[in-house]
């Protein structure tokens, strides 16, 4: 299960949520958050299966509304987990959120405390106290360092395609639950790992957000079953992936790549030429374009793109799975850079960083940067004066633009040979 990191202890006094919306001070009694274990502090919920059965239909496939005796059962099954939780509006009969305000698709899954990021706990009594005062509030996790756990949402009609593409496959059985329109995972966050507070979209080629990661804390929170969708759907556990029946499985390594890249990442070494405005290299890292000019003839190819304009690669010669990061970093000029999460990328290191014209030099001209810069002249980036200095003769530019597509070719040729193999194995 998830170590539990950052949540208080029970020294001290915590501000509870009142039905009318005001604070009350509510005394901190008992042990407080525990580890999930025999025992532990609702064991005769954590152990019944009872209790993670109610947060499904019945067998009638009727779907009905969630009670108030569900809900508590459920928010006292999570903090006894060590879960963080938060109580959210609901929705009305009329199927309005009880915030009373036009809250359209975020109806019931936004907490009723206004700085619930301080007040968002496990304390069984807490718990107890607010579920008797809203006895219908959908329940709600904060997700980050508290908890121990990060999300991931995925959306139809393209989330589990780009789910494939981002994972390459890599999804250990984890905590899963039904939305009301997709699903959502559960996995643990490492005891040595810090996550960035971040929400990471990922978006189709139309733009429509397809998956989500959320983290960090950034008091990002998510709604938990048996809560009631604005749909008319529950949140549900799908079955054999409830707490009371698995563990939250710890964050799969693309996951970790994309929540948590190198903090301090490596540039690129500084090209041992004139890099001024009028270089090729200088050029090219302002003009020049990461895809149509380096990743894809390279044999990249596009796996998701997140938020603030950041793309993710996947690496030559691999099927799907996140590879490497274009704009989560910038080079030293300000443009976009390339960092590197896998090893096995021909000629770039994993855990650095590149600006364009580091790894044009390493991907075509293994880190040769005399030849680069003369390949950059020839294609048109360099002033006509660094061009002319240059000694190269028309034929000359024609051999090195002729070696470059056999390069490319050559490279091509191998991919496709080695897809031709995989689909004959």
């Amino acid at each position: 299960m998830p170590a539990r990191r950052g949540v208080r202890g029970d020294r001290g006094e915590e501000v509870g949520w009142k039905a009318r919306g005001e604070a009350e001070v509510v005394p901190r009694r008992g042990r407080g958050p525990q580890r999930p274990r025999p025992g532990g502090a609702f064991p005769h919920r954590v152990a019944a299966d009872a209790a993670t059965r109610g947060l499904r239909h019945g067998d009638s496939g009727v779907i009905r509304k969630p009670s108030a005796a569900e809900l508590l059962t459920a928010a006292e099954l999570y903090a006894s987990l060590g879960w963080q939780l938060v109580p959210l509006h609901e929705l009305l009969a009329n199927g309005r959120c009880s915030c009373g305000r036009e809250c359209g698709t975020s109806a019931g899954k936004h907490p009723r405390p206004s700085k619930w990021q301080e007040v968002a706990t496990s304390n069984p009594v807490t718990i107890q106290h607010w579920w008797s005062r809203t006895p219908t509030a959908n329940v709600g996790m904060k997700t980050g360092s508290g908890s121990g756990l990060v999300a991931i949402d995925i959306d139809p009609p393209h989330g589990e395609g780009a789910l494939l593409a981002l994972s390459d496959g890599v999804l250990p059985p984890t905590l899963t639950m039904t939305t009301g329109k997709g699903r959502r995972l559960l996995y643990a966050i490492p005891d040595s790992l810090e996550i960035e507070p971040q929400t990471v979209p990922f978006k189709d080629d139309d733009g429509h957000e397809s998956i989500r990661l959320q983290g960090g804390n950034s008091g990002a929170q998510c709604v938990l079953p048996p809560s009631w969708h604005y749909s008319g759907r529950r949140y549900e556990w799908v079955a054999g992936h409830g707490p009371s029946e698995i563990e939250a499985a710890p964050m799969p390594g693309w996951v970790i790549a994309i929540m948590c890249p190198d903090p301090e990442p490596r540039h690129a070494d500084p090209v041992r030429t004139n890099n001024d405005g009028d270089s090729p290299f200088a050029q090219f890292n302002a003009r020049g374009d990461w895809w149509t000019e380096i990743l894809a003839p390279a044999g990249a190819k596009q796996c998701g793109r997140g938020g603030q304009s950041v793309e993710y690669a996947t690496r030559p010669g691999k099927k799907g799975g996140v590879s490497a990061s274009i704009g989560h970093y910038r080079a030293r000029d300000g443009s976009p850079a390339l960092h590197v999460f896998s090893g096995n990328w021909p000629h770039l290191d994993g855990g650095r960083t590149y600006d364009k014209s580091g790894a044009y030099a390493r991907i075509f001209h293994r880190g040769d940067f005399s030849a680069a810069g003369k390949d950059l002249l020839a294609r048109g980036y360099g002033t006509p004066k660094a061009r002319a200095g240059s000694g190269r003769n028309p034929v000359e530019d024609r051999v090195v633009r002729l070696e470059r597509a056999v390069r490319l070719l050559a490279q091509e040729l191998t991919q496709l040979r080695a897809e031709r193999n995989g689909q004959q194995a």
